[in-house]
């Protein structure tokens, strides 16, 4: 998952950015979620140092134990950092891919799912 946001600057302050978006999970922690996660490669603090946090969560649970209708919840909280008060909108992107073994055919479920259904016989 990557989270990345424009921020309003304070030069007067130490740490500059006024806004600190920050990934955090649904439930209470990463492993209370559907596909019990768990950080790899990055420590909570060095994550959220800049205006990008990246994060790589891995399971040992299969994807197969995703039932149908379950959902992952990422929460993206906004807390002022280097100011008294925090009103402007802050634009952010957030990306999240998931990868699995290739013997798990989620990639043919999901295509089918967004693939268009186009009516049999429909006149134009």
């Amino acid at each position: 998952m990557t989270l990345a946001w424009f921020t309003p600057i304070n030069p007067g302050h130490r740490n500059l950015r006024e806004a600190k978006l920050e990934l955090t999970p649904g439930a209470s922690n990463w492993t209370n979620m559907p596909l019990k996660l768990d950080r790899v490669d990055g420590d909570h603090n060095q994550v959220q140092r800049g205006t990008v946090q990246h994060e790589v969560l891995e399971g040992n649970k299969s994807i197969s134990a995703f039932q149908d209708g379950d959902v992952i919840k990422i929460r993206v909280v906004c807390k002022k950092d280097a100011t008294a008060r925090l009103d402007d909108i802050i634009p952010y992107g957030l990306a999240v891919t998931l990868e699995v073994k290739e013997d798990i055919p989620i990639y043919q479920e999901i295509q089918t799912r967004i693939r268009p259904q186009v009516p049999i016989g429909a006149n134009s």
